[in-house]
């Protein structure tokens, strides 16, 4: 199991530092060995490190893409083989090879239990997907000013309940 959280802002990273922390510590119980992070003007990405000793900075594919995932593909085998991977190739490098090939419609190719969100800085795009079923979650929410994605319910929730209040009229 792992989590990752991703916030696009128009303000300023000084302005939402404390934001970006509440939210990591809603999804500590994701994240036994840590998050590797990638900080921006205009975004923040966490994701879970894999294993002890592999927290640190989030690293870019080959092609420059940046992934968040939960994933476990049923079909990986296959996808490495049709994609020309390496048979030790990860989530993370079959995600960007699966979006390099198809581009959004590579959720078809993809089987098993998944979530991910695959950030594009060339072209400027983020896409998102999650298996079938829904069995991965994957939620986001947008404040108008703040646009985020995550695994965990609460760390959205943390974020937008300090800057609204809940009509219950």
């Amino acid at each position: 199991m792992s989590g990752f959280l991703a916030i696009f802002s128009t303000r300023p990273h000084r302005e939402r530092q404390g934001e970006e922390e509440v939210a990591l510590h809603d999804l500590q119980a994701r994240a036994p060995y840590g998050f590797r992070m990638l900080r921006d003007q205009n975004y923040f990405l966490a994701q879970s490190a894999p294993s002890e000793g592999r927290s640190g900075p989030l690293e870019e594919s080959k092609s420059g893409l940046l992934i968040l995932q939960d994933c476990h593909f049923t079909n990986a085998p296959e996808l490495r083989v049709r994609l020309d991977l390496d048979s030790t190739a990860g989530s993370e490098t079959i995600i960007a090879a699966s979006y390099e090939r198809w581009g959004d419609l590579c959720v078809a190719e993809l089987d098993g239990d998944f979530s991910f969100l695959v950030i594009d800085r060339k072209r400027r795009r983020a896409f998102g997907a999650r298996d079938h079923f829904g069995v991965k979650p994957f939620y986001y929410v947008d404040t108008g000013h703040c646009f985020l994605f995550a695994s965990e319910i609460k760390a959205l929730a943390s974020h937008v309940l300090r800057h609204y209040q809940l009509d219950l009229a």
